[in-house]
């Protein structure tokens, strides 16, 4: 699915169409027969002219979609085309006019004309259809317009400042229309993230970030956004058995969504089944070719340090290096481990500047955060002790 084209003459409309964009994605992933790429492997199209053949060729893809959005007051048209990339002739096309409530509709009526032409059965997008094509209120639109708006300042910056911003939008949404599972999700998300990665002055309590991740399930059940979410709240509060089932759900929903299968794979590998994570990470790295960061590569790299691969899960850990703290507190233990001190050094140095109270036991909180158990997080100790960073020499200034 390529970015949709923003029609309207205001790059500051970007986010609409790029939420659309997504939430097809989305939907379309949930078939069991489609296998579609995600969105950080095709954005670098947006705005290009694009070669639909060698867009098929480099992505390993058969269909191609695009289309664009105009939208201007409470009125909007679509257009969507549906490209055999193998021929580059047009499967189908149509064009949508309609009022922003009818959008959802619009949203369903793309998702069934594309299965219905490459794939087979509906499954869970189909049982949900009557309710989200519902014609929707003023205030429910508007409820989705601020879940759009804050996806999309998530997207690819994640400072506290930017958190607290979606976070503002998600609360007003959930103001607006109570039933919105998206804005809950969402909230839920963002809480998460904000708990795990220090984003927030004051964490979100895990009581709430549990319950709000509940509701969006109960919303929507057929959601298998909402349920790899609720998984993830379940996972750092301690609630193991929640989190396998939720898991299981959520990949059962959508079996080709590269985001849910990486994200879940991390934890199920952290929490002590590493076969099953490490398959589902690089099954989604071959969905999703561009993903070589984040989720994907620290569930691989983490499992070989613990099977004693230390040559070759630094070279995992390499190839796509963040300028996060995680990413640096990962490494470290592999440095060490390879008798590397002067890159763990700069390591160190790096990971101060972003988390400056890091001590010896922020390391040990970590891994215990994501449930890896006390042998193992034994074994990622002893190579922060072997990187030297904490000797008396050692050079860890910031």
């Amino acid at each position: 699915v390529l970015p949709f084209t923003n029609l309207s003459g205001d790059p500051k409309e970007d986010y609409f169409s790029d939420g659309l964009t997504e939430d097809i994605q989305t939907e379309l992933a949930r078939s069991r027969d489609l296998r579609v790429i995600a969105r950080n492997s095709t954005i670098q199209f947006k705005g290009q002219p694009v070669d639909v053949q060698k867009i098929g060729r480099d992505l390993k893809v058969r269909y191609v979609l695009q289309g664009s959005a105009r939208r201007v007051g409470d009125n909007v048209r679509i257009t969507t085309q549906l490209i055999d990339a193998k021929t580059g002739s047009h499967v189908w096309a149509e064009k949508y006019d309609r009022e922003m409530a009818d959008l959802l509709v619009v949203q369903d009526e793309v998702v069934n004309q594309i299965v219905g032409k490459v794939a087979g059965s509906y499954g869970a997008i189909e049982s949900s259809e009557a309710k989200s094509a519902l014609r929707k209120s003023p205030e429910q639109i508007q409820s989705y317009d601020l879940v759009l708006r804050a996806r999309e300042i998530v997207q690819w910056n994640w400072t506290p400042e930017i958190f607290q911003t979606a976070r503002n939008f998600l609360n007003k949404a959930v103001a607006l229309d109570p039933e919105n599972s998206r804005a809950r999700r969402e909230l839920a998300w963002i809480a998460v993230m904000g708990w795990v990665f220090r984003l927030d002055e004051k964490p979100v309590p895990a009581d709430e970030i549990a319950r709000q991740a509940a509701k969006a399930v109960e919303l929507d059940p057929a959601d298998a956004r909402a349920r790899m979410i609720a998984a993830s709240a379940y996972f750092f509060t301690k609630q193991l058995d929640r989190f396998g089932a939720e898991a299981a759900q959520a990949l059962d929903l959508a079996p080709y969504d590269a985001e849910i299968m990486s994200t879940l794979g991390c934890m199920i590998s952290a929490a002590g089944d590493h076969d099953r994570g490490v398959a589902l990470a690089e099954k989604a790295n071959r969905i999703n070719p561009d993903a070589s960061i984040g989720w994907y590569n620290s569930t691989v790299y983490t499992a070989l340090y613990l099977a004693g691969n230390y040559r070759r899960a630094l070279e995992i850990a390499k190839q796509g290096i963040q300028d996060m703290f995680y990413v640096y507190l990962e490494i470290i233990p592999i440095y060490g481990q390879l008798g590397m001190k002067p890159d763990a050094a700069d390591a160190w140095r790096r990971m101060r500047r972003l988390y400056p109270g890091a001590t010896l036991q922020s390391f040990a909180d970590w891994w215990r955060l994501w449930n890896i158990n006390d042998d193992e997080v034994g074994r990622l100790m002893d190579g922060v002790h072997k990187s030297g960073i904490f000797e008396p020499d050692a050079r860890t200034g910031p």
